[in-house]
C-alpha cells in the first residue's frame, strides 16, 4: 500500500548576513511517510525545523530540493488545501488571503 504523503530527502535553507548572503541549512534530508488512516506526530526540539517542513508542505514556502509525493502524485507548490490543513501555535494571517 502507497503512503498518503511520501516525503523524501526535503532541504531548505534560508539567507543569512546582510553584506556577505551566507546561507544557513535549516533542513537537511528529512523523509518520512504518513501512511492513510493514521495519526502522526511530528516531534523535535525548538528551532529543530518542524515548522518549516509544513510551511513547505502547505506551499507556503518552497524546499531547495526534495521531493512532496501526496496519494501517488508529486506536489510541486503544497500538497491539496482541501484534504490537509496546518495551524501553527502563532499563527498569521495575511490580510490579502481569504480562506476557501
Amino acid at each position: 500500500m502507497n503512503p498518503l504523503i511520501d516525503v523524501q530527502n526535503i532541504n531548505f535553507s534560508i539567507p543569512t548576513g546582510h553584506v556577505f548572503q551566507k546561507r544557513k541549512q535549516v533542513l537537511h534530508d528529512i523523509s518520512f511517510q504518513v501512511e492513510q488512516g493514521t495519526s502522526t506526530a511530528y516531534l523535535g526540539t525548538n528551532g529543530a525545523g518542524k515548522t518549516s517542513t509544513f510551511r513547505i508542505l502547505c506551499g507556503l514556502m518552497k524546499a531547495d530540493s526534495g521531493r512532496i509525493i501526496f496519494d501517488g502524485h508529486a506536489m510541486s507548490g503544497g500538497l491539496p488545501a482541501k484534504r490537509f490543513g496546518f495551524m501553527p501555535e502563532q499563527p498569521y494571517f495575511y490580510k490579502n488571503l481569504t480562506p476557501q
